[in-house]
Parts: C-alpha cells; sequence; structure tokens
C-alpha cells in the first residue's frame, strides 16, 4: 500500500489538495510520502491500523490544510496527538478537525488543540473516554468561532456550563452531539434548545431535542 500513496504523491505533489485513505493498511511510512504534497487542503485518514501515528508532526508543514480527519487508528497513543498539536505549529487556516475514536484523548491534549486551532468552526472528538468538563468548558470560553461540535461517547462531562449559552458563550454554535454522553442531563438540553430554537441539538438518544421536548417540560 505504501508504494500506491508513493505513486500517487509523487506524480500528485505539486498541486494534490485532498487526499483520503480509508481502510488501508498503510504504516507511518506512507505519512513521508504524503509529507511531500505540501498544497494539501483536505486530508483524511481512517481505519488505518497498522499506523501509530510517531511522525503526525508532518501535518504541520501543509499551510493551507482546512480540514483534517484522523479517526479510528485504534494503535495511535496518546503521544502521537500531543505531538501533533505540540506548540510548534499554528494550524491557522484550520476549520474542520475530526478525531473518531481516538480514545486516549485527555485534557491536556484538548487544551493544545484549542490553542493551535484558534479558526476551528467543526469540531468532532468521539470517545474520548478522558475528557471532563475541564477541558469542555475551555471548548465552550475559548473556541468563539465553533459553529459545530461533537462529543460523542465522552463519559465524563456533565455540562453545566451550557446554561451559560448562547448568551455568554458559543454565539454562533449551529449544532451540538452529545449523543452517549450519559452524564448530560436531559434538562439542560431542552432548556439550552427554549433558549436558541435555531441549535440542533443531539441528546443521549441520538435524537434531537424539538419542540416536543420543549412543551413536555415547561
Amino acid at each position: 500500500w505504501y508504494r500506491t500513496v508513493k505513486v500517487l504523491c509523487d506524480k500528485h505533489n505539486t498541486y494534490l489538495e485532498i487526499l483520503k485513505i480509508d481502510g488501508a493498511q498503510l504504516t507511518d511510512k506512507a505519512l513521508e510520502y504524503i509529507d511531500y504534497c505540501r498544497q494539501l487542503k483536505s486530508v483524511m485518514i481512517e481505519f488505518c491500523t497498522n499506523m501509530s501515528g510517531s511522525n503526525f508532526h508532518i501535518f504541520q508543514n501543509f499551510n493551507n490544510l482546512k480540514e483534517l480527519c484522523l479517526s479510528k487508528l485504534t494503535t495511535v497513543p496518546l503521544e502521537s496527538f500531543q505531538l501533533l498539536f505540540n506548540g510548534k505549529h499554528i494550524f491557522k487556516n484550520l476549520i474542520l478537525l475530526k478525531l473518531g475514536e481516538c480514545h486516549l484523548i485527555d485534557n491536556d491534549c484538548i487544551r493544545s488543540i484549542i490553542k493551535m486551532c484558534p479558526r476551528l468552526i467543526d469540531f468532532t472528538c468521539s470517545w474520548a473516554y478522558c475528557l471532563t468538563d475541564d477541558s469542555f468548558n475551555e471548548i465552550v470560553i475559548r473556541c468563539h468561532h465553533l459553529r459545530r461540535l461533537s462529543l460523542v461517547g465522552c463519559h465524563q462531562i456533565y455540562g453545566h456550563i451550557l446554561n451559560d449559552v448562547p448568551e455568554k458563550y458559543f454565539h454562533d454554535i449551529e449544532y451540538l452531539n452529545f449523543e452517549q454522553c450519559n452524564q448530560i442531563e436531559d434538562d439542560i438540553l431542552v432548556k439550552l434548545y427554549k433558549r436558541k430554537k435555531s441549535l440542533s441539538i443531539v441528546n443521549y438518544y441520538g435524537t434531537s431535542v424539538d419542540d416536543d421536548d420543549d412543551e413536555g417540560n415547561f
């Protein structure tokens, strides 16, 4: 597989802008070839179970990067994500970041992401079991441009800061997904929906909070 990536990158490195790799048996070696594609604006790598992410820092070389999706990379340790957001590079153009089923991501890593990705509009971090309100609160307070947030399966987040949305924080938020976040009470989400009816909210059960919920609680 990495030879296929090498051929692709050798041929198209000067103008390749979008790269999607799904389920391939790639190792970290492939990223060395991808590093030559400095015009990349969108990168998606999913289900590459042989990848450790030891050279994730190469994504810092893509100055035009707008979208980065790293999902279901089950063998990637926390250290690789720390290396990616290590404070040496600000992703000034990155507006979409998806970290799906990255179980080991912790509060400190989220803080680094917030600092290094100041223009995020769409952020997904699912099944990150270590996340607590410490990092969630910082997302709400500091991610001023965020419009879409998905934190599926984060079992230690209670979300009381949502009581200050949208009056104090998250003025531009359009979509919140808290599916399988079993500590966030429905009442908090229903009251939030009542304050901002244009907001799409997904609750623990994966269903949208709507006017029926509103009428049933008030």
